[in-house]
């Protein structure tokens, strides 16, 4: 299992100038990264990009990372 300090150094590496909002909540790590480069892309396709660029390069540790909803500053 990675812990939500990994998951944010990887977070911080892919996306420069994010800003994050993730915890433990448990079982899971969860949370909102709010980044520019979100500002043009699709919802599914930040999501994909989130789960490829963080949670699969993590590895099979990362099992335990669960939602991080990706979104552009000033979006709710």
């Amino acid at each position: 299992m990675v812990t939500v300090e990994q998951v944010k150094e990887r977070i911080e590496t892919v996306y420069p100038g994010v800003v994050i909002d993730i915890s433990d909540k448990g079982d899971r790590i969860g949370g909102v990264i709010r980044w520019d480069g979100f500002a043009n892309m699709p919802i599914p396709e930040r999501r994909k990009d989130v789960t490829d660029k963080v949670r699969n390069a993590l590895g099979y540790e990362a099992s335990n990372v669960g939602i991080i909803i990706a979104l552009a500053p000033g979006e709710n």
